[in-house]
């Protein structure tokens, strides 16, 4: 079965193993079928078919949580790109702490530049999903990335001689979780902010205080330019390159690079099954003739390898022209 679904769904094309209208009016048809297969057979089908039918498969599998988590993380970003964040509560709710951490290294920063908006935003649709997934997600996050997002959220204060000052308070909304630390949100939706503290007091206090008092004492430059340096490090090792790396894609061709030994698979960004997203090569046209040398293309690693270096290529190209790796218009250009 694999072998049919790699032989045909091999440019990304919608090619599926039942008729596709069976999606909306044979939904049982589907789940039977889809049941008869694989966590990796699931994962090939799907991999490259329209965003829309991804996350209606994903609804129609009974081993959806799993399916989901070993898709690439690219491949889900774009999911939920286009489909919309908040058309794709159930694929977030699947999704992994690693696939998530993805998602909002490109969507919470520009450049070096931290975006509280767009962090609160995704954190109010987080808490439209189960809380669990909600606080794993929280729990994997490095530390400097919390004290980050909390630092843009709240002012922490408590009742002893170093840290009672409590200055520039008056107004803001005040919340306690335990009585000792006051916290008061520099936000005016703390609802959801408050929920994930409270969660994270009945998960684990020792960490929720390391956390406050890191709000209190960590300088808020230095500890911004820490969590970008750990985002870089991360969003680098799923082909995001630095500025000054990305510029030379448009530096002069040097003849002797086409004598370099071509890549090998195990060179990129790893995914379970060491799968590449499909969503660069889904849409293309059958007339080009670059499409055509991947169709007749025999070796499925050398294919694989393609895959992401488009996608690699497609960032190196993002970055040099410094543009939001999260935009949709740029991404579909």
């Amino acid at each position: 079965m694999i072998d049919k679904i790699n032989k045909e769904n091999s440019l990304g094309r919608e090619t599926l193993p039942f008729p596709v209208d069976w999606v909306r009016t044979q939904p049982r048809k589907v789940e039977d079928i889809l049941s008869g297969l694989s966590v990796e057979e699931q994962v090939r089908t799907i991999l490259g078919l329209d965003p829309y039918l991804q996350q209606n498969l994903l609804m129609l599998s009974e081993k959806a949580v799993e399916v989901t988590r070993s898709l690439p993380v690219e491949e889900i970003y774009n999911l939920i790109k286009e489909v919309g964040k908040e058309d794709s509560l159930l694929v977030l709710s699947m999704a992994s702490p690693d696939q998530l951490q993805y998602i909002f290294d490109l969507e919470w920063w520009q450049g070096d530049k931290f975006q509280p908006k767009r962090a609160l935003d995704w954190i109010v649709l987080l808490d439209q999903c189960q809380d669990p997934e909600t606080l794993e997600w929280f729990l994997s996050e490095d530390f400097d990335q919390k004290v980050v997002l909390l630092q843009a959220f709240f002012k922490v204060y408590k009742k002893d001689e170093m840290t009672d000052s409590y200055e520039g308070v008056e107004g803001l909304e005040h919340f306690s979780p335990d009585g000792v630390y006051d916290i008061f949100f520099k936000v005016e939706n703390s609802k959801e902010i408050r929920k994930l503290l409270l969660l994270l007091y009945e998960k684990d206090q020792r960490l929720l205080h390391d956390l406050l008092e890191a709000v209190i004492w960590y300088p808020v430059t230095l500890t911004v330019e820490r969590a970008y340096q750990w985002r870089m490090n991360r969003t680098s090792e799923r082909g995001i390159p630095e500025f000054q790396e990305a510029m030379g894609i448009y530096s002069r061709l040097d003849p002797e690079t086409l004598k370099l030994k071509l890549p090998s698979l195990q060179e990129f960004p790893v995914s379970r099954f060491r799968l590449s997203p499909r969503y660069p090569l889904a849409h293309l046209d059958e007339t080009l003739f670059f499409t055509q040398c991947l169709a007749i293309l025999e070796n499925e690693n050398r294919l694989e390898t393609l895959r992401w270096e488009l996608v690699c290529l497609a960032n190196k190209v993002i970055v040099a022209d410094g543009l939001d790796l999260s935009s949709m218009d740029i991404r579909h250009r």
